[in-house]
């Protein structure tokens, strides 16, 4: 937006950043300007955005015909968007990894692994989160797990059974 600040690095201007995980510790920069007698400091933290993976969008739900469910989602890349060639977009991370947790943060109920954007519940395993909940909405948490970090997460609720 037209009243955002913003910082303007060119090759005139170098640093290196402190060696800290993303969600670390904040980091503190100083600026100084040619008129200025003194730096202005600033803390920063460092979400580590650049290395993240994008988060998931678009979450769909289909119904089994054996009673389970199906989740899948939308994955996005950092290495590029758009169809090239009627190909999807390069994933930007060494490997496709999800995990896909259902419960609050407090009483986690299931979580599971996948390598592609989707999971199939079973019947059986759907009655079971269900019954646990005890007739509250079921949360889902769906992360793509990167070459060094996690992605934001996409969450949403699933209907109730």
């Amino acid at each position: 937006t037209p009243a955002e600040p913003f910082l303007l690095v060119d090759n005139l201007l170098s640093f290196s950043l402190p060696e800290l995980a993303p969600g670390e510790s904040p980091a503190s920069l100083a600026a100084i300007g040619i008129a200025d007698a003194e730096p202005v400091i600033a803390a920063v933290q460092l979400r580590g955005s650049a290395i993240r993976p994008l988060a998931p969008c678009h979450p769909r739900l289909r119904w089994l015909a054996e009673g389970g469910m199906e989740l899948n989602w939308t994955r996005r890349s950092r290495a590029g968007a758009g169809w090239h060639g009627g190909s999807d977009a390069p994933l930007g991370e060494g490997s496709e990894q999800w995990l896909i947790e259902i419960g609050s943060a407090d009483n986690m109920q299931q979580h599971w692994m996948t390598w592609e954007a989707r999971l199939e519940i079973a019947q059986a395993a759907l009655a079971m989160l269900t019954a646990a909940a005890g007739g509250t909405a079921l949360p889902v948490a769906i992360r793509q797990l990167g070459d060094f970090a996690r992605s934001d997460t996409l969450s949403f609720n699933l209907p109730q059974i």
